[in-house]
């Protein structure tokens, strides 16, 4: 997806409000308390194993969340010098 420079603008200024960087910290406190299970679950359960796997789904789906937010925001440069493309 190509995102306008007026729909650029509009995503950077819901970056600087506030629940953005609410979502921030739940973000890092839900990948903190994912380490601490994959550190202390034993993964010779079934359950542990399953629940281990739901909390990466959530993790990942997250991270995706983030990295489309900053990759329609990022702006690309191209360089233009006659000759090279």
């Amino acid at each position: 997806m190509k995102l306008s420079q007026e729909e650029k603008d509009d995503l950077e200024s819901l970056k600087r409000q506030p629940w953005y960087k609410v979502l921030l910290k739940i973000e890092k406190e839900a990948n903190d308390e994912l380490f601490w299970r994959l550190a202390t679950f034993d993964l010779d359960n079934k359950d542990d194993v399953l629940e281990v796997k739901k909390w990466q789904i959530y993790q990942r789906a997250r991270n995706d969340f983030f990295q489309n937010i900053e990759s329609y925001t990022r702006e690309v440069f191209h360089n233009n010098i006659k000759g090279i493309d």
